[in-house]
């Protein structure tokens, strides 16, 4: 039996029996392995169709080696949403490796990159005629099915750096002395203009 995660026009999260998708987890050897909530920034897909049967399940189970899903225990402003959890094999999910996601001076963070194999309407745009009135180019999306291997991040690592530790050490101790509450942020901003040495 197939089943269908579709999506709403004007809303991104997949949907799977009329129920709304928090996430898609795939799973292997008893554990979560990589997780997202859709594939690119606004969701790639209108539908996905996979040609297995996601079930309704009651309690968590990753020893299992099929495809469920379950009620979030998390909340949401949108009401009850649910946890898709996918066997990785059922999908092809490959693991590309850990690169750099973003660093700054107060935190430096790494992301790790999936792929996994698909099958269903994925967005794409098009070039339109130029509107008569004002000649412009435009561009409509069209849903193309196909069967595509989508790439996505996840387990994002955040990591504190030195400068970062150091900050927080001087906003407590500032407020330890003075009763001035300053964030780590503000500290760094005075360090920045300031030569600033604590006194013994």
């Amino acid at each position: 039996m197939k089943t269908y995660l579709t999506t709403s026009r004007g809303f991104n999260p997949f949907h799977i029996d009329g129920k709304i998708v928090n996430s898609l987890n795939f799973y292997k050897d008893g554990k979560v392995l990589a997780s997202c909530r859709w594939f690119g920034n606004y969701n790639n897909y209108r539908s996905i169709e996979f040609d297995f049967e996601v079930k309704k399940a009651l309690r968590l189970n990753l020893g299992r080696k099929d495809a469920f899903y379950m009620l979030s225990d998390e909340k949401s402003a949108f009401g009850r949403e649910y946890k898709v959890y996918i066997y990785a094999d059922l999908v092809g999910l490959e693991d590309c490796g850990r690169t750099d996601y973003y660093n700054t001076w107060y935190q430096t963070s790494t992301r790790q990159t999936f792929t996994v194999r698909l099958h269903g309407e994925r967005w794409k745009y098009e070039k339109a005629e130029p509107s008569a009135e004002t000649n412009w180019q435009d561009f409509r999306r069209v849903a193309v099915m196909g069967d595509y291997v989508e790439k996505f991040d996840s387990n994002y690592i955040f990591t504190d750096t030195p400068e970062k530790k150091r900050c927080d050490v001087l906003a407590a101790r500032i407020k330890e002395k003075t009763n001035v509450e300053l964030s780590c942020f503000q500290v760094h901003d005075i360090l920045e203009h300031f030569s600033i040495k604590e006194k013994k």
